[in-house]
């Protein structure tokens, strides 16, 4: 139907579906060193990442506002007008703040120092330990 003058395309030719990718083979040796290689520059690619978000003041802000906006170093527990906790609630203060922490764990394994410092610059509980 696409090659009748009639009817028109339905797609532009930029538009098109793409063939769908498939699946790796796991048996396949060199497919596997593939991935895995892959893997691990993607992996380094992260780390230097996150090491130049760390390097700059402007970075560790920004880390330091994803952190904060998750509630990560904070214990979160809702009550209801009749002073029953909301269950839900408690569990998606409990999710955020999970996620939180595993961004800080994750960033403070690739960069301490850079995290450390972010922790000095931004929290009042580490730069009051800094000034005595």
């Amino acid at each position: 139907m696409s090659g009748d003058q009639g009817e028109p395309e339905l797609f532009a030719p930029e538009d098109k579906p793409e063939e769908v990718a498939v699946q790796p083979d796991a048996a396949d040796p060199r497919d596997l060193r593939k991935r895995r290689a892959r893997k691990k520059i993607v992996a380094r690619e992260d780390e230097i990442f996150i090491r130049r978000l760390l390097a700059a003041p402007e970075g560790r802000r920004f880390l330091w506002g994803i952190l904060a906006a998750a509630h990560t170093f904070e214990e979160r527990f809702s009550i209801g007008g009749y002073g029953f906790p909301i269950e839900q609630e408690i569990w998606f203060n409990a999710g955020q703040q999970q996620l939180g922490q595993r961004l800080y764990q994750t960033w403070d394994f690739l960069d301490h120092e850079g995290v450390s410092l972010m922790l000095r610059e931004h929290d009042a509980r580490f730069s009051a330990k800094q000034a005595t």
